[in-house]
């Protein structure tokens, strides 16, 4: 997995809800396309994969760091993370 440590995780997740909350959830229709969990919809990706993935360097912007953040925030906000 990560060589950095949970408490570093963790806080990069309290980030994440610190952004903003979603007022509506609006549908993600993006899957995998590489991966453990190729193919997957987002929302069936476990959310400790999303994690690592938002913390590797190659995956700093672009649509999939977009659309995992938001998933994240998603969570959060519904009560499910």
């Amino acid at each position: 997995m990560s060589d950095r440590p949970f408490s570093e995780r963790l806080r990069y997740l309290q980030h994440v809800r610190s952004i903003q909350s979603p007022t509506i959830r609006k549908p993600i229709f993006l899957v995998m396309p590489f991966g453990r969990h190729k193919g997957k919809s987002i929302r069936d990706v476990p959310t400790p994969y999303i994690l690592w993935l938002l913390q590797q360097e190659w995956m700093l912007t672009g649509n999939l760091h977009t659309a995992l953040e938001h998933e994240l925030r998603a969570r959060y906000w519904d009560g499910t993370l």
